[in-house]
């Protein structure tokens, strides 16, 4: 994979995103995805922006394969509404299972929050078709938050909660 520059980010759309070229991506079972960067234009981060994209772009399979454990407790954390018998019950025999109940998109987002620089994963999930599922890892490519879609990129900022710091799965209240 060839790192892209600065200049192959797009001018912005109406919604102050810009685009990157499509590039294959061995995280993301190699396939091509576009990288879409949140307020660059008026972004004080440009070239870590772009560097985060590139890291990822190289990144090998096995980093969302560190995410297994969290995504099963998600699948775990949902199926408890189901009986073992109901159809939307997802059965799996290992935590690798779960990814066959996972949509990859065909777009990663590149956003920034508080001088930190977050790539985020919108999915979909056979498990949660209304909230889908997130993923969100920092500038360092850890993942700091794994679970249902809702726009923050840490469970600390999501729920206003400083002890939720470090808490990559944050289980749903009963």
């Amino acid at each position: 994979m060839s790192a892209f520059t600065a200049e192959a980010i797009s001018e912005p759309d109406d919604l102050n995103w810009c685009y990157g070229p499509e590039v294959p991506v061995p995280a993301m079972g190699g396939d091509s995805i576009t990288f879409v960067f949140e307020s660059y234009a008026e972004s004080t981060q440009r070239d870590a922006l772009v560097r985060v994209a590139n890291t990822f772009a190289a990144a090998p399979k096995t980093l969302l394969e560190a995410a297994e454990p969290f995504l099963a407790e998600y699948l775990r954390d949902c199926n408890s509404d189901w009986a073992l018998t109901d159809d939307e019950y997802i059965h799996v025999a290992t935590p690798s299972d779960v990814w066959s109940h996972v949509h990859l998109p065909e777009e990663v987002h590149v956003t920034e929050r508080d001088e930190t620089v977050y790539l985020v994963i919108e999915a979909n999930c056979d498990w949660e078709p209304e909230h889908g599922l997130m993923l969100v890892f920092d500038e360092n490519l850890q993942l700091v938050k794994l679970g249902p879609y809702d726009g923050h990129v840490t469970n600390e900022h999501a729920f206003a909660d400083p002890s939720l710091r470090g808490v990559v799965y944050r289980r749903r209240s009963s």
